[in-house]
């Protein structure tokens, strides 16, 4: 499952910064709230969940699936959410493979350029059990 603090993590990749001050100003946070995270003090909460799922370019329903897994008290409840999150990325991981090869090619090498169907063959590795390794 990933964590708030592989998001965090993610996130600092992705934008390019290397401090959670520079993080913190990037997405409009205070540096207090992303030290709460790092922590496990604090959450990302909904609405702060779709900021993160749009910085990682994610789906907003794998990423609010995951945060709510990680929110859960209860064990039942806890799986309940990971489930949800594993099956909403194992059916856009098969819909991306069925359908990328159907596009013309200059569509299917930037899907692959873009990092979405990178990002949902290294989604269905963890959810499937699979090895992907990249061509390029």
């Amino acid at each position: 499952m990933k964590t708030s603090l592989q998001m965090l993590d993610a996130m600092k990749i992705r934008i390019g910064v290397q401090s959670d001050y520079a993080l913190a100003k990037h997405l409009g946070f205070t540096k207090s709230f992303i030290s709460a995270v790092r922590a496990a003090k604090s959450g990302f909460g909904d609405e702060n969940g779709l900021i993160v799922a749009e910085v990682l370019n994610e789906p907003p329903e794998y990423i609010l699936a995951l945060l709510h897994a990680e929110r859960s008290k209860g064990n039942l409840s806890q799986k309940v959410w990971e489930s949800i999150a594993a099956t909403f990325a194992r059916n856009v991981c098969i819909l991306i493979m069925v359908l990328t090869p159907f596009l013309p090619a200059e569509n299917a090498y930037a899907a692959t350029t873009n990092g979405v169907l990178h990002n949902a063959l290294h989604r269905a590795e963890s959810v499937l059990s699979i090895n992907y390794t990249p061509i390029m």
